[in-house]
């Protein structure tokens, strides 16, 4: 029998080809650890011929004639990620509606009240035709007299009747009647006759006793009887005509 051949020294884990050998197996663990992160990220670039040198080099380092193998270091190949497009929030801004409300100022009245001016009434045709009781001095001494609300003595003329008037037109103007638009007259006081009305000349004239009744135009106010007597038919009207 062939006697076994005798084994060399066994190397050392220290020599230069065991150094290259655990570097090149752990430059492999890291580029499959490395290729495998990057197939996980979606990138299809692989450093193949990198890897299959390292592991050539690494098994096998006489194959390199005892020369360190450098193993390439992959490049990775890094995919752009699509750039986020920011929309600005466009907040709108809230008006301020804040409700005003208006402060009505109280007008302050300045309407003065008028103070009415007392004008001495003018005698004419009168629409209350209140027959009053008054006294006016009459021949020179004072005497009961029928007269107008305003106090100006009333007269009749000893030509009429109670449904016919012997003034008008032109002698109305001196001695203008006692008239009545609407209504029955009145007495202040009571009288012992009776107040009528009766349409005619003049219109609406109001009778006392059935005495159509007058004013003169001669008398400058209340309390005269300038007409006493004039013409010898025209008289003072008084309560117990």
């Amino acid at each position: 029998m062939n006697a076994p051949a005798q084994a060399g020294p066994p190397r050392s884990h220290g020599s230069p080809q065991g150094i290259r050998a655990r570097r090149g197996l752990s430059r492999l663990v890291m580029l499959g650890a490395a290729s495998a992160l990057l197939a996980a990220c979606g990138m299809t670039s692989s450093p193949t011929g990198s890897v299959a040198g390292a592991t050539s080099s690494a098994v096998n380092p006489s194959l390199s004639g005892g020369a360190a193998t450098s193993a390439a270091t992959p490049t990775p190949v890094t995919t752009p990620m699509a750039a986020t497009t920011m929309t600005p929030s466009a907040v709108a801004p809230t008006p301020s509606t804040a409700t005003r409300t208006p402060i009505a100022a109280t007008p302050t009245p300045s309407a003065a009240t008028p103070t009415p001016s007392a004008a001495t009434p003018t005698p004419g045709p009168s629409t209350a035709a209140v027959v009053m009781v008054g006294m006016a001095t009459v021949n020179g001494a004072p005497e009961q007299v029928l007269t107008e609300a305003n106090g100006w003595t009333l007269y009749y003329n000893t030509y009429d009747t109670a449904t016919s008037m012997s003034c008008t037109g032109s002698c109305a103007g001196t001695w203008p009647p006692l008239v009545l638009t609407s209504g029955q007259p009145t007495s202040s006081s009571s009288l012992p006759n009776s107040l009528t009305t009766y349409s005619g000349g003049n219109g609406r004239q109001v009778e006392y006793d059935g005495h159509p009744l007058y004013r003169y135009s001669g008398d400058n106010g209340a309390d005269q009887s300038n007409g006493e007597g004039a013409g010898g038919i025209w008289y003072v009207a008084t309560p117990s005509l």
